[in-house]
């Protein structure tokens, strides 16, 4: 009888063991499922909050047709810095067009399908715009940086004299017609004067995520780089709603 007990208690401790280790393994399952769901959950919140943002950006600007795009692949070539869009000729995406996030420009159209569209990103070395400084409005032509890393860009044209400072929010000019005239483009990170000249040598960084950017607006509509663009405040980046409440505080100032 003890035996036969002490064979039963054993028995009963290893199928106890064994029911709770799989209970664990399967509440651990189920603990990842909920995970992932939350996590899935997490991105659709974030998408929709930039989806929802290039929409109030289409809503006030009524004259500049927009058409919103998601980013089906980037280039893997070390020489250039482009993503493709899936909206192409079928949506009226074209060629030499205006490319937004939400937060800013992203670039411009290279060529165009039937369903896709290739982005030129404004930190591509091919890239080149005329540019102002939202605190001062001083002018200067923009470069992408090409190979850098880390997708900085470049302003040159800027005249030693010229009051830039880092922190500076740089956007579209309007001039030679390419770009609607007021669209955030980047934020200054360093300025050096370039030896024996009369320019300034200005360092920036874009305020689009470009390794990063998954939802964008395309302009289709006419006269999309004669007509300025109207950002909300609210849905401008931190760093520009900044400077825009100290530009209008020296406004207001006696």
């Amino acid at each position: 009888s003890w035996t036969v007990a002490s064979v039963s208690d054993v028995w009963s401790s290893y199928v106890d063991v064994r029911g709770a280790r799989a209970e664990n393994i399967e509440l651990r399952r189920e603990q990842l499922r909920n995970q992932r769901e939350m996590d899935a959950l997490a991105g659709l919140v974030e998408e929709n909050g930039r989806l929802r943002t290039i929409l109030g950006l289409s809503e006030r600007n009524p004259k500049l047709e927009m058409v919103a795009a998601r980013v089906i692949a980037v280039s893997t070539s070390p020489f250039e810095r482009t993503v493709r869009v899936d909206r192409g000729l079928t949506s009226k995406v074209a060629r030499g067009m205006t490319v937004l996030s939400d937060r800013g420009l992203v670039g411009r159209v290279q060529r165009a399908g039937y369903s896709w569209a290739d982005v030129v990103l404004i930190a591509d070395e091919k890239m080149s715009l005329d540019v102002a400084f939202g605190r001062t409005r001083v002018r200067g032509r923009m470069h992408g940086s090409g190979l850098w890393p880390s997708g900085r860009v470049e302003i040159l044209d800027v005249l030693r004299t010229d009051d830039v400072r880092v922190g500076d929010v740089i956007s579209t000019s309007g001039l030679a017609g390419v770009f609607p005239p007021g669209i955030p483009v980047a934020l200054v990170t360093k300025v050096d004067a370039v030896p024996g000249g009369g320019q300034l040598l200005i360092e920036a960084e874009p305020l689009v995520d470009l390794e990063r950017v998954d939802e964008v607006a395309v302009v289709v509509g006419p006269n999309a780089a004669d007509e300025p663009m109207i950002t909300p405040e609210n849905l401008l980046p931190i760093e520009l709603q900044a400077s825009r409440t100290s530009s209008t505080s020296t406004r207001a100032g006696p």
